[in-house]
């Protein structure tokens, strides 16, 4: 027994360490957003086991103390400029101290009235976050926006690329066609160069028929 909780504490340790450590090591974000996805639903489940599990209690707050963390980890950052770690235990403490208040007052009830206690909560703390102008309102951090518009305009230069590649014209003139809705006829398009031939009739096949023509066979 000893020996399988000195084997969970060293894992433990080891995971805490990689995620201390992995902002600062990994360059693709896709492993570490897997990472925290795993790690936060891992936390989750371990929350029901506790709660749901051993007590018999129906909780549905935990989507609040997570969004509380993340939004005050989001906003030490931004608004200070703290540390990752920093905003690790800020959000841990905020949780924490959430947690605490939170069955403080609805631990004395039982069944079908803690689960409303607990969904309020977390109505009560969305309703507060949009209607915070600091945290963004519905629209998230300003950093998410930031992100999203970087995104946005990555792409929107590999599409640019693509087509003055494949085209044959300028980016000047890909960049005016793009920049709002362009409608061309066929010629139009094949002259611009993203059609090659424009069929005015249907090509024939080698029994004579129009191929695509349809109908069943004989």
């Amino acid at each position: 027994m000893k020996r399988n909780n000195l084997i969970f504490a060293l894992g433990a340790i080891l995971i805490l360490l990689a995620g201390f450590f992995a902002p600062s090591i990994v360059t693709n974000p896709f492993y570490f957003f897997a990472g925290y996805v795993i790690v936060q639903y891992i936390v989750i489940a371990t929350g029901w086991n506790v709660l749901g599990g051993y007590a018999g209690y129906i909780n549905f707050g935990a989507a609040a103390f997570f969004g509380s963390g993340v939004y005050l980890s989001a906003f030490l950052f931004n608004a200070f400029g703290l540390p990752l770690w920093v905003g690790i235990i800020g959000a841990a403490a905020l949780g924490a101290i959430l947690g605490l208040a939170m069955g403080y007052l609805t631990l004395q009830i039982q069944g079908v009235y803690f689960a409303i206690a607990t969904l309020g909560l977390v109505i009560v703390l969305e309703t507060i976050v949009h209607n915070l102008p600091g945290l963004g309102g519905a629209r998230g951090m300003a950093s998410d926006i930031e992100i999203q518009a970087r995104e946005i305009l990555r792409i929107r230069k590999r599409m640019n690329d693509l087509y003055v590649k494949y085209t044959g014209q300028s980016l000047t003139a890909i960049e005016k066609a793009m920049d709002r809705d362009t409608f061309l006829e066929a010629e139009e398009a094949m002259e611009f160069g993203i059609v090659d031939k424009v069929f005015e009739t249907r090509p024939e096949s080698e029994g004579g028929e129009s191929e695509g023509s349809g109908g069943a066979p004989e």
